[in-house]
């Protein structure tokens, strides 16, 4: 059995903390965090100790679950390697960052990557459904990673580091920017007194049609049929700038894909 060490309280950790906890092979000895009630929201009543500091992290840590702020994993694991033996396993959950950010100190380095958006209030995540990116420095990391996962996540996937950058940025874009539109419509909505519900069909639609079909080919609205009439209605509607120019953006790049 592997001790482990959780680091985080966040978002990653309120889901992953109690799965990893159940992997038999690991034994989940303690969780380093800012404050005990945080802590005590990510693992309940289970029997893990909660450490304020790198001095009381245990001697005998095999493997440490980085589950940070992206900025924050180069420097919290330069100060673990101020603590920990360079043969200590390094494992974060970031999609932005690589191995290089915690190899330059230890020498078995893994990522455990959840292709999902997570939140601690989500009840609805289902982590076995959820796709897991995994990177590696080595086979032992390698063989402990493939394990892991399988008790994590039904759908894992072993990406390069160029692969994983390409599927975060994609990420990026297929969430990120679309909840951002999600954000602007509400706004114009509820600046009319309109309800978010009146597009949720719509929104729905498209996500399974997304699915289903290449999305180039489910592409509809004045900007594909070069509607200029209809899309001057609009903008004349927005009267902030920031939306103005996405509108004129997204809109120029919809009208060059679909009609050049």
């Amino acid at each position: 059995m592997l001790n482990a060490v959780i680091f985080g309280t966040g978002n990653i950790a309120s889901h992953f903390t109690p799965a990893i906890s159940k992997i038999a092979e690991l034994n989940v000895s303690s969780i380093f965090a800012r404050s005990e009630e945080k802590a005590r929201l990510v693992i309940g009543d289970g029997q893990i100790n909660i450490i304020y500091n790198y001095a009381a992290i245990p001697e005998d840590t095999d493997v440490v679950f980085l589950m940070v702020n992206d900025d924050a994993i180069k420097s919290v694991t330069a100060k673990l390697s101020e603590h920990l033996q360079s043969s200590t396993m390094i494992i974060h959950f970031s999609g932005s960052m690589g191995l290089s950010e915690i190899h330059e100190h230890f020498h078995h380095t893994g990522i455990m990557w959840p292709i999902q958006t997570i939140s601690k209030s989500d009840s609805s995540l289902v982590l076995k459904e959820t796709p897991l990116s995994i990177s590696f420095s080595d086979e032992y990391t390698k063989e402990k990673l493939d394990r892991w996962a399988a008790h994590l996540s039904n759908h894992k996937y072993y990406l390069s580091e160029d692969q994983k950058k390409v599927v975060h940025l994609s990420a990026v874009f297929a969430n990120n920017f679309t909840n951002h539109m999600y954000v602007i419509a509400k706004e114009l909505l509820n600046a009319e007194g309109l309800n978010f519900e009146l597009i949720t069909p719509l929104i729905l639609k498209t996500a399974q049609s997304a699915l289903y079909n290449d999305p180039a080919l489910n592409q509809t609205g004045p900007a594909k049929r070069q509607d200029k009439n209809t899309m001057d209605k609009q903008l004349d509607l927005l009267s902030d700038v920031d939306q103005k120019a996405i509108y004129q953006l997204i809109s120029k790049n919809i009208d060059k894909k679909n009609n050049s």
